[in-house]
């Protein structure tokens, strides 16, 4: 694989090749010379709390890897069936179980509880899909210069069903500033990454995942993609707490990206004033609605930018014109229907 390329904006951008290096019998034969004391301890982390209904099929995404694995859960003190869950597993795992101060609270403490070199983190709803471990565990020996690696990943339901595919984008600092298009559960990186940029932020409880993703970007480490690796199930359900709560969850990131960046992107003051709409039950289309996106995407922006940027009038000016575009169209598509049927009532007429 070619050196990894420095990207001008920040980070260090890499594109894995494809099926030639981590597909296949190609995939075997790659890796084939490494013995198991070459291969570097990996750790997985599942922060838990009441996901007594998901958990197992969490923990058997992780045990049935065949992968020599830490394997650490970090529980809030559940008191729903999680704790039984995680006794009937014996020595397979390393658990606790005892309140703590939300999820980037029991992601730390799993990091201080492991030595390990690799580290992935494993919502206790989310699922590794077979084979994943063993990609990146082999990827990381044979790259020792990246330090972080992402995949792809699926959306599913409650019923392990694929729903869509997470849009997961190559590694680029700009465009992350503007949307996340890293899946959580399909992220790994080493422990050197933790002690270059710190440990996940507890003062978050919504997007930690995506602030240590910039943290990383900003401090320009050496990050890959592969991009012909679909590695983990990222499960949709009505309790999942980024779709229960989704106003905090952008009022959160958006907090976040002030301090990150020290300003908020326009496609997040965006995002923030549909949530808002969709909230007061608005429906998504019409003057109304159009008017209302301006009009909180405008607040939004001198909530946290303290103005309104050039970039968003042009937005808000696009809003309004595709509005007026819209209604423009059904206003003659009306005046061509009814002209129509006047010219089909005369001809009869007339031919009568």
């Amino acid at each position: 694989m070619s050196r990894p390329r420095k990207n001008p904006a920040g980070g260090i951008l890499a594109k894995v090749p494809g099926p030639s290096v981590i597909d296949g019998e190609s995939h075997q034969l790659s890796y084939a010379v490494m013995t198991a004391p070459s291969l570097p301890r990996l750790c997985v982390i599942t922060p838990s709390f009441r996901q007594g209904r998901f958990i197992k099929r969490t923990i058997d995404s992780v045990l049935s890897q065949g992968v020599a694995c830490d394997y650490v859960v970090v529980d809030g003190g559940s008191d729903d069936e999680t704790v039984d869950i995680l006794k009937s597993y014996g020595e397979r795992l390393r658990w606790v179980s005892e309140a703590d101060r939300g999820q980037s609270d029991a992601i730390n403490k799993g990091l201080r509880m492991t030595d390990a070199e690799i580290i992935g983190w494993l919502n206790s709803d989310d699922v590794y899909f077979p084979g994943t471990l063993a990609r990146v565990q082999q990827f990381f020996a044979a790259h020792p210069e990246f330090d972080m690696v992402y995949g792809r990943a699926h959306h599913i339901d409650e019923d392990d069903r694929w729903i869509e595919d997470y849009p997961t984008e190559p590694w680029d600092f700009d465009r992350l500033r503007k949307t996340c298009y890293l899946s959580q559960p399909a992220v790994f990186f080493r422990r050197r990454l933790i002690d270059r940029v710190g440990p996940i932020d507890e003062t978050l409880h919504y997007c930690m995942d995506y602030d240590l993703w910039l943290r990383v970007a900003q401090a320009g480490l050496a990050v890959a993609y592969l991009d012909d690796c679909v590695l983990a199930g990222s499960r949709l359900h009505a309790a999942a707490k980024t779709l229960a709560a989704r106003l905090p969850v952008h009022r959160e990131i958006n907090d976040m990206l002030k301090r990150r960046l020290g300003t908020v992107p326009d496609a997040w003051l965006s995002g923030y004033a549909h949530v808002v709409l969709r909230r007061h039950g608005w429906p998504e289309h019409g003057w109304r609605f159009r008017t209302g996106l301006c009009v909180h995407a405008s607040l939004a922006s001198l909530r946290w930018n303290r103005s309104v940027r050039p970039s968003l009038l042009r937005m808000i000016a696009a809003w309004l014109f595709a509005e007026v575009k819209n209604r423009v169209a059904a206003a003659l598509r009306r005046q061509f229907y009814a002209a129509r049927a006047w010219a089909r009532h005369f001809i009869n007429g007339w031919m009568r």
